[in-house]
């Protein structure tokens, strides 16, 4: 793949450019202000992808950055898995099975959660995700 701008080697660090760098991994950019800029998941419209979901308890949660930390099953390892969910501002949120819907400040440690995963899971530890719906266990 050939990238727009050249690689540059700064005090010891490789800079690549935002747009090369989201287009290596697969990323989507989100802008949020001037100075704060988010590489995300692409939406499955984007990528045309089928749903994948995972389960479990949340056990972090960066409301600032709409995001939450889900603890799942144990891997084979025997540690936990790990995934940094991003909601974006399509994301549906809602609770028990009425559907009762809800904000990103509704949400709380110690829940117990299925997100509708939007994309890609990159596998990483954490792995990161994007998540087109929520739902909170009752």
């Amino acid at each position: 793949m050939a990238m727009a701008v050249a690689p540059v080697l700064l005090e010891g660090r490789t800079l690549v450019a935002l747009p090369d760098l989201a287009s290596i991994f697969g990323l989507a950019i989100q802008i949020q202000g001037e100075d704060l800029v988010n590489l995300t998941l692409p939406s499955l419209a984007e990528v045309g992808e089928e749903q994948e979901s995972l389960t479990g308890t949340i056990v972090e949660i960066r409301e600032e950055e709409g995001k939450i930390l889900v603890e799942g099953a144990p891997m084979a390892s025997g540690e936990p898995s790990l995934t940094w969910v991003t909601l974006f501002e399509d994301t549906e949120l809602s609770r028990g099975a009425e559907g009762e819907s809800i904000t990103l400040a509704d949400l709380e440690i110690g829940q117990e959660v299925e997100v509708v995963v939007s994309g890609a899971i990159l596998m990483s530890y954490p792995a990161q995700a994007g998540a087109s719906a929520v739902v909170v266990s009752d």
